[in-house]
């Protein structure tokens, strides 16, 4: 394809928006059934785009106007899908460390450690939850263990989606070449470049060995003010609490 591309139903191949005419958009559903899929907790964990709608949309707004209508036009023509497996992976919540760590207490027949306020707040609105919610929390088996936590957001979701935008953009966007024109080599490297930084975005939320249960329990107990840092998403400016 050259300089007279066109869009159509038939050369559409790119879906970057999670609903909007995407022809997979049950991925929650998708993911759910498949308990062999990365960081599959069941009840216990969300469902997290590895590499974020918002993360991808960031990255479009700063493509220059003149070279805009040719990055969606490659993008057209990718064949990648923000919903597809690959790009899809579970996360622990808050509540899936606070209620790991209650397990583990109450099996040892110790007391709950004492939360701070914000914590109480979290346990509060969780309690509020309806009770069928609430339940998959309690009987799905599997530890969040050595995940980083997806929500709330103040676990570093923002910081992380704003790395991931950054990168999109100088590894994706910014070496298109707009004036060659070259749509479907160029198609093909975002499709790569976009999977390759899937599987290294994945492995970053992955594998964190200061992220346990055990860690959960003993909190700020031992005089590390920095204790949250294995359970961020992504390095966050102030304590996620």
């Amino acid at each position: 394809m050259g300089a007279h591309f066109k869009k159509t139903a038939a050369n559409r191949k790119g879906y970057f928006k999670k609903k909007t005419d995407n022809p997979k958009p049950d991925y929650k559903g998708d993911w759910e059934k498949n308990t062999s899929r990365k960081g599959f907790r069941g009840g216990r964990t969300e469902v997290h785009h590895i590499l974020p709608w918002e993360a991808i949309d960031w990255s479009i707004q700063k493509v220059p106007a003149a070279k805009l209508k040719y990055v969606e036009d490659v993008q057209w023509i990718t064949d990648w899908n923000i919903n597809a497996d690959a790009n899809v992976m579970g996360l622990p919540t808050v509540h899936s460390y606070q209620i790991a760590a209650e397990t583990a207490l109450k099996a040892l027949q110790k007391l709950s450690p004492t939360q701070n306020d914000s914590l109480k707040r979290y346990a509060a609105t969780f309690n509020k939850w309806p009770a069928a919610l609430r339940q998959r929390y309690f009987t799905t088996a599997g530890l969040p263990d050595t995940y980083a936590i997806h929500n709330p957001r103040s676990w570093g979701h923002p910081e992380f989606s704003k790395l991931v935008s950054d990168e999109i953009y100088t590894r994706v966007w910014q070496p298109l070449d707009e004036k060659k024109k070259d749509h479907d080599v160029d198609a093909a490297t975002v499709a790569k470049e976009l999977n390759d930084m899937s599987g290294e975005r994945m492995g970053t939320l992955t594998g964190r060995a200061g992220a346990t249960r055990q860690a959960w329990i003993i909190q700020n107990t031992q005089g590390d003010a920095k204790w949250y840092e294995p359970f961020v998403m992504a390095p966050v400016k102030k304590a996620p609490l």
